[in-house]
């Protein structure tokens, strides 16, 4: 059996499909992201676990490339604050995570019940109140 040529199927599929960076309505009405991926719940489309870890994956890794190029002092923090900051900047982008000035200044200094306290005290904590105490308690605890 030959082999399929994987690269070449993707040059055609990019050139037919076209790539969209955020979900669009196809030609026939139904929501469609990426290369022409169906996610439309009324169409019986959807990604599978798998897929959506593959771009939480990619994601993840994007996010620690922008962290280690604008907040190198993470890098030296426990690997449960790592977690913790990187859990932030998921669902806050790193832009929002920089806002959280006296929090990462804390944290920059060791003191992680300060830290912890200027987590709570936020936005974030009150939109997202179980997720925020779940987060700040890693930055906490170490």
């Amino acid at each position: 059996m030959p082999i399929l040529d994987r690269d070449a199927v993707m040059d055609d599929l990019i050139q037919e499909e076209g790539f969209r960076s955020s979900a669009y309505k196809d030609h026939l009405g139904y929501w469609t992201i990426g290369i022409g991926t169906c996610i439309d719940k009324a169409r019986g489309c959807g990604i599978t676990i798998d897929q959506a870890k593959a771009l939480a994956e990619d994601h993840l890794i994007n996010l620690e490339h922008d962290m280690n190029n604008r907040m190198l002092w993470w890098q030296g923090e426990s690997s449960n604050r790592r977690r913790a900051l990187i859990l932030m900047a998921y669902q806050l982008g790193v832009d929002g995570l920089l806002k959280f000035k006296k929090m990462l200044w804390a944290m920059q200094h060791g003191d992680y019940k300060t830290a912890y306290d200027e987590a709570l005290d936020s936005k974030w904590a009150k939109q997202t109140p179980e997720r925020a105490k779940r987060v700040a308690a890693l930055i906490r605890n170490g």
